[in-house]
């Protein structure tokens, strides 16, 4: 009886010492987000519009170009190292795979420009965006290495410190060197993320005897990666692409629209933090096959005050943010919370999906979503400049919101979420966006 009674006690302790770290690796990318959201008053007192917006469109190429040159194995590593034990080797993998396509497209960029089809500052932007890429899947595979073993000391420490440094050198360079600031800026983050990932880059490869890229590890680590591509392709897509399609307007839009989407994603990060909080609570809940309605009415509540906060005082953000300059973007940023409120109740929703292992369907939704936010843009931007951009958004989340909660209720019906507590929801975040 006693010794029942310790293991149940040691049970209990190593689910709070869980939480406990669940809740750093939250604090750290909470830090993170908040670095780049309140550096923007400074960066923006220096650099143009333009320049901004040339900045953040090099970073959304850079997203898409770091799942391609590692086939999103940084993915497979937790369970790789769960399931099949195979230690540093495939941290190796991982880093050398994506080296060597990295060299590819150093090749192939190299023979275009050696053909006469593109200028010699397109190739330097090309190589900028590739270093940059590649050191910074490293850095991704690092911290996914971090996590697979629970060191979320130094995941946090090196994340946090990352971004802060980054941050300051950013500052330095547009302020102490001539040049245009958006690639003065992106050289400085590209050289601080080519001296993180070159360490880590030797480390592995001079710390592990063996082959340069274990084939058959390999092809077990493709094996758990690739199905998760669609998601992680759709995630970057829902982040990055408006921006893209902005790009075709003017590098202008493309500034104005990343500022706005930085106000908005307050909302976003405490929708994050709150959705991490309800987690453990709505996965207890539902191995009794029910919701746990109380705790969930405290959470909506808390993201809906927040929610009315940044509906109501869109203005003063702007001006505490950023400056004068971009008032014109508040209605922009208005239907980008709008947005993250669906995107919200989408985020309560996958925990229900992902508890019962519909994984594939929640790729399903995020991807079709991905494809829909693209033809939207396509569609609204031409017409309605930055806010077809944040409208596209909404309709998105609003349709993942929509299909999550359909396949749900056909699927779990005695899961009882009633259809009047969405047409509630629905209209409590609407009505503000109005009324405002």
């Amino acid at each position: 009886m006693i010794i029942e009674e310790e293991k149940k006690f040691m049970a209990h302790k190593l689910e709070r010492f869980s939480n406990y770290k669940n809740y750093l690796y939250l604090l750290s990318d909470f830090i993170v987000r908040g670095v780049t959201l309140l550096s923007l008053p400074l960066f923006l007192k220096f650099m143009s519009v333009e320049e901004y917006g040339l900045f953040s469109l090099y970073q959304s190429i850079a997203g898409f170009t770091i799942i391609f040159l590692s086939f999103n194995l940084s993915s497979s590593i937790i369970k790789i190292q769960l399931n099949r034990n195979y230690n540093l080797q495939s941290i190796k993998n991982a880093i050398n795979l994506s080296l060597v396509f990295t060299i590819v497209l150093f090749v192939l960029s190299f023979s275009i420009y050696f053909m006469g089809y593109i200028h010699s500052n397109t190739l330097f932007t090309i190589i900028l965006i590739l270093l940059y890429s590649l050191f910074t899947s490293i850095i991704f595979i690092e911290l996914e290495n971090l996590r697979s073993k629970e060191k979320v000391g130094k995941y946090c420490i090196i994340s946090v410190s990352y971004a802060f440094v980054t941050t300051i050198m950013g500052f330095i360079s547009i302020l102490y060197f001539p040049g245009d600031s958006a690639v003065l800026r992106f050289i400085s983050l590209a050289t601080i993320t080519a001296i993180v990932g070159v360490t880590i880059l030797i480390r592995y490869n001079s710390k592990i005897s063996g082959p340069f890229i274990e084939r058959n590890l390999l092809k077990d680590m493709l094996f758990t990666a690739i199905p998760l591509l669609p998601f992680t392709l759709a995630s970057t897509m829902l982040i990055h692409i408006n921006k893209i399609v902005l790009g075709f307007i003017s590098i202008e839009h493309i500034g104005y629209y990343t500022f706005a989407a930085n106000i908005a994603l307050l909302i976003y990060i405490i929708s994050l933090s709150l959705n991490k909080a309800i987690q453990v609570k709505m996965m207890q809940s539902l191995k009794e096959n029910k919701l746990p309605n109380k705790e969930l009415l405290v959470n909506f509540t808390l993201f809906y005050i927040s929610y009315l906060i940044m509906i109501i005082f869109t203005k003063q953000l702007i001006v505490i943010f950023g400056n004068q300059n971009y008032l014109s973007v508040e209605i922009t940023v208005k239907i980008l919370v709008l947005g993250y409120g669906f995107a919200y109740f989408f985020a309560i929703l996958s925990n229900i999906l992902y508890y019962f292992g519909d994984s594939m369907v929640l790729g399903k939704i995020s991807l079709i979503g991905a494809i829909v936010l693209f033809i939207l843009d396509i569609t609204l931007i031409p017409k309605y400049g930055l806010n077809g951009a944040a409208f596209a958004v909404l309709l998105t989340y609003l349709y993942m919101f929509l299909h999550s909660y359909k396949y749900i209720f056909e699927h779990y019906k005695y899961i009882k979420f009633q259809f009047r507590i969405v047409i509630i929801y629905l209209i409590a975040i609407v009505l503000p966006f109005f009324v405002t």
